[in-house]
């Protein structure tokens, strides 16, 4: 009977250690799903959370408005009115003409340094025909997509240059100084050196009153805003349009 109760007791035992066993590694095995380790490369390549604006970055350029109209007569001048952004600075639009397989630059404005910039780009097509106008915004020599818009020329019936009456007036008519670029600084006087006094936005028109060369040779025009105060721009012709008879302003010393 001892020997009995004592297999009994030996059986008993090993269940025991068996369960024990089991249920150990039952508790090991980990029942939820299984986790894949993940790399966030977006965060690897941009730590700092903000994508890094470089010379590399391309500008963005667009064409707001075209005048008079997409369809025009030869001799007939075509203003775009475009709009560029760089979060550096654009620091140049060009204009070219692509006329079926060829293309030629006709207008390039150096834009101050500015992270946004509205300007205007002139053509004035010599002769008949269907023409493409390009635009491109440049940051350093970095250039943008291109900005296009079609323009139809019409030829006149005799084959002579079309002059709008409004261009004939202007060309008869007082000074007049129009602004090509938006923030055009005026100043004190006839040079850089001067303190600033004021800016101009795109497309003011403003009467002429003196004209004046600085140190460096560089034409200034004394103008006259709406509100009445005077002040001297740099006549550059990619900022400022004179129009009518500026060469007739007197010519200041100073």
């Amino acid at each position: 009977m001892a020997r009995k109760r004592a297999l009994i007791l030996v059986i008993t035992l090993l269940w025991a250690a068996t369960l024990a066993c089991s249920l150990t590694r039952g508790g090991d095995d980990d029942s939820g799903p299984t986790r894949t380790p993940t790399f966030d490369f977006a965060a690897a390549n941009n730590p700092g959370g903000t994508a890094e604006v470089t010379d590399e970055v391309p500008p963005t350029v667009s064409i707001v408005n075209v005048a008079p109209s997409n369809q025009v007569a030869v001799g007939q001048e075509v203003e775009l009115n475009v709009h560029a952004e760089h979060e550096i600075g654009v620091t140049r639009v060009q204009l070219v003409v692509i006329d079926g397989d060829e293309s030629r630059v006709v207008g390039s404005k150096p834009i101050p340094s500015a992270t946004a910039s509205d300007s205007l780009l002139f053509w004035t097509p010599d002769s008949p025909g269907t023409f493409t106008l390009e635009v491109k915004a440049f940051r350093n020599t970095t250039e943008s997509l291109p900005a296009l818009v079609s323009i139809q020329v019409l030829g006149n019936e005799d084959g002579s240059a079309f002059i709008p009456p409004d261009v004939l007036a202007t060309q008869q008519g007082p000074c007049t100084a129009r602004v090509l670029i938006n923030g055009l600084n005026m100043r004190s006087g006839p040079g850089r050196n001067f303190p600033q006094t004021g800016t101009l936005t795109l497309g003011e028109l403003l009467p002429g009153i003196e004209r004046a060369t600085d140190t460096s040779g560089q034409g200034w025009l004394k103008v006259r805003t709406s509100s009445g105060s005077e002040g001297w721009v740099d006549s550059n012709p990619d900022w400022v349009e004179q129009q009518g008879a500026c060469q007739e302003l007197p010519f200041s010393e100073s």
